[in-house]
Protein backbone atom coordinates (compact mmCIF):
# COMPACT_ATOMS: atom_id res chain seq x y z
CA UNK A 1 0.00 0.00 0.00
CA UNK A 2 1.55 3.70 -0.64
CA UNK A 3 0.85 6.64 0.96
CA UNK A 4 0.11 9.53 -1.08
CA UNK A 5 2.22 12.75 0.98
CA UNK A 6 3.43 16.40 1.06
CA UNK A 7 6.87 17.37 2.19
CA UNK A 8 8.12 21.04 3.26
CA UNK A 9 11.77 21.50 3.91
CA UNK A 10 12.11 23.54 7.04
CA UNK A 11 15.69 24.34 7.50
CA UNK A 12 19.32 23.40 6.13
CA UNK A 13 22.41 22.55 7.95
CA UNK A 14 24.98 22.66 4.97
CA UNK A 15 28.06 22.42 7.44
CA UNK A 16 26.22 18.92 9.17
CA UNK A 17 24.86 18.29 5.60
CA UNK A 18 21.53 17.47 7.04
CA UNK A 19 18.10 19.07 6.82
CA UNK A 20 14.78 18.89 8.55
CA UNK A 21 12.16 17.70 6.30
CA UNK A 22 8.26 18.19 7.88
CA UNK A 23 5.83 15.56 6.02
CA UNK A 24 2.32 15.16 6.40
CA UNK A 25 -1.13 13.26 4.83
CA UNK A 26 -4.42 13.49 5.06
CA UNK A 27 -5.46 11.86 8.28
CA UNK A 28 -2.21 11.26 10.04
CA UNK A 29 -0.01 13.24 12.56
CA UNK A 30 2.34 15.81 10.77
CA UNK A 31 6.38 13.95 11.10
CA UNK A 32 9.33 15.98 11.34
CA UNK A 33 12.64 13.94 10.19
CA UNK A 34 16.00 14.99 10.28
CA UNK A 35 17.30 13.82 6.56
CA UNK A 36 20.86 14.33 4.90
CA UNK A 37 21.51 16.63 2.09
CA UNK A 38 21.42 14.59 -1.42
CA UNK A 39 24.62 13.94 -2.78
CA UNK A 40 25.58 15.95 -6.17
CA UNK A 41 23.68 14.68 -9.10
CA UNK A 42 21.17 12.54 -6.59
CA UNK A 43 17.65 13.48 -6.87
CA UNK A 44 16.18 15.46 -3.93
CA UNK A 45 12.75 13.87 -4.07
CA UNK A 46 14.62 10.40 -4.24
CA UNK A 47 16.39 11.61 -0.73
CA UNK A 48 13.19 12.75 0.76
CA UNK A 49 11.53 10.07 -0.25
CA UNK A 50 13.75 7.27 1.33
CA UNK A 51 13.36 9.00 4.36
CA UNK A 52 10.04 9.31 4.28
CA UNK A 53 7.48 7.78 7.08
CA UNK A 54 5.48 5.79 4.95
CA UNK A 55 5.85 2.78 6.88
CA UNK A 56 5.64 4.22 10.30
CA UNK A 57 1.80 5.75 9.12
CA UNK A 58 1.31 2.25 7.85
CA UNK A 59 2.28 0.30 10.95
CA UNK A 60 0.01 2.94 13.07
CA UNK A 61 -2.95 1.63 11.30
CA UNK A 62 -2.23 -2.22 11.13
CA UNK A 63 -4.03 -3.97 13.09
CA UNK A 64 -2.39 -5.56 16.01
CA UNK A 65 -2.53 -9.68 17.28
CA UNK A 66 -2.57 -8.48 21.27
CA UNK A 67 -0.98 -11.43 23.16
CA UNK A 68 -2.32 -12.97 26.53
CA UNK A 69 -0.88 -11.56 29.94
CA UNK A 70 1.53 -14.12 31.48
CA UNK A 71 2.47 -15.60 27.60
CA UNK A 72 5.93 -17.06 28.50
CA UNK A 73 8.47 -18.64 26.12
CA UNK A 74 12.24 -19.12 25.29
CA UNK A 75 13.92 -17.68 22.47
CA UNK A 76 16.99 -19.66 21.97
CA UNK A 77 19.74 -18.64 19.86
CA UNK A 78 20.29 -20.88 16.18
CA UNK A 79 23.48 -22.25 15.47
CA UNK A 80 24.77 -21.35 12.03
CA UNK A 81 25.40 -24.95 10.08
CA UNK A 82 27.90 -24.73 7.06
CA UNK A 83 27.39 -27.68 5.66
CA UNK A 84 30.72 -29.20 4.20
CA UNK A 85 30.85 -29.09 0.12
CA UNK A 86 29.40 -31.35 -1.59
CA UNK A 87 31.64 -32.75 -4.55
CA UNK A 88 29.19 -34.07 -7.33
CA UNK A 89 29.99 -36.58 -10.38
CA UNK A 90 28.97 -34.83 -13.79
CA UNK A 91 28.29 -37.34 -16.33
CA UNK A 92 27.07 -36.34 -19.24
CA UNK A 93 25.84 -38.96 -22.23
CA UNK A 94 27.89 -39.14 -25.21
CA UNK A 95 26.00 -39.92 -28.20
CA UNK A 96 26.99 -42.53 -30.45
CA UNK A 97 27.55 -41.55 -34.22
Amino acid sequence: MSIEYTYTIVSVDATAKCMEVSYSSTGRETQLVGVRLPLVGESLEAVIDSFSPVQYWLDLEAERDVPEVGTTGVIAPVEEVVAAPVLEEHVFPVDPM
